[in-house]
């Protein structure tokens, strides 16, 4: 089929377009999202603001993304303010923009660039709970000039939590203290799963975090391999900054 774009009328760049606000009644937390594309080809979102009405039930997600290609979200601004969704439960599967990721749910090309999301419980979130997501490839979370602004986060700005391959986080911008007390550790860039070939973390800029447990971890910028992994960390990491 053709490619679709779904962006402001008008002037281009324009500011101030209208915001798509979402009052959920639903009280299954999974799955509630402001909008979802599942199974979508050639799509892009330029340009939207997206927002939770206020005493709604829990949104756990801004933009869902599930077996999706060639998808492109770009200089949106999503605000989870009014997510009324806390840790510590099923942390993995919340975020601005989420990605869902297991052996049946492929996503491919995916391009997140200049997105504005603002108090998440993880601005940015690729996951199945530790799932093998390794036939997803090519999904950039920013680029040079491109990069994503995530602030008041209450987990991690970004969170990768299953493999994927060929990943690129490339010159993000992350800051801003925790919105919620509930959150134990507090990561700038969380990623335990980069053993997919490919990945690259790179021009990232992690400051002004804080952490909400006196006894919890506190990282700018965490890559690791899950437990028990003999798998070699293909990951690239170079010239990021925490300060």
């Amino acid at each position: 089929g053709n490619p679709v774009t779904f962006g402001r009328t008008g002037t281009a760049g324009s500011p101030d377009p209208p915001v798509l606000v979402i009052d959920s009644t639903n009280n299954a937390q999974a799955g509630n999202a402001i909008i979802k594309l599942a199974h979508a080809k050639d799509i892009t979102i330029d340009g939207l603001k997206f927002a939770i009405a206020a005493n709604s039930l829990p949104i756990v997600s801004g933009i869902y993304l599930d077996s999706d290609t060639n998808v492109t979200i770009q200089n949106c601004f999503v605000d989870m303010t009014n997510t009324t969704f806390n840790l510590p439960a099923n942390y993995w599967r919340t975020g601005g923009i989420y990605i869902f990721g297991d052996p049946t749910h492929v996503s491919n090309t995916i391009k997140l660039f200049s997105n504005t999301i603002t108090n998440a419980v993880s601005g940015i979130d690729l996951a199945y709970n530790g799932g093998d997501a390794s036939l997803s490839t090519g999904i950039e979370i920013g680029a040079f000039g491109k990069g994503n602004t995530i602030n008041n986060f209450q987990f991690a700005g970004i969170h990768i939590n299953a493999k994927f391959s060929n990943l690129k986080i490339v010159g993000n911008e992350i800051s801003g203290a925790i919105t919620n007390g509930n959150a134990a550790d507090v990561y700038g860039i969380k990623a335990t799963y980069l053993t997919g070939m490919g990945n690259v973390v790179a021009y990232n800029k992690v400051h002004n975090i804080s952490q909400a447990a006196e006894n919890g971890t506190l990282s700018g910028i965490y890559l690791s391999n899950p437990s028990g992994s003999t798998e070699d960390n293909a990951c690239l990491l170079y010239t990021s900054r925490c300060v």
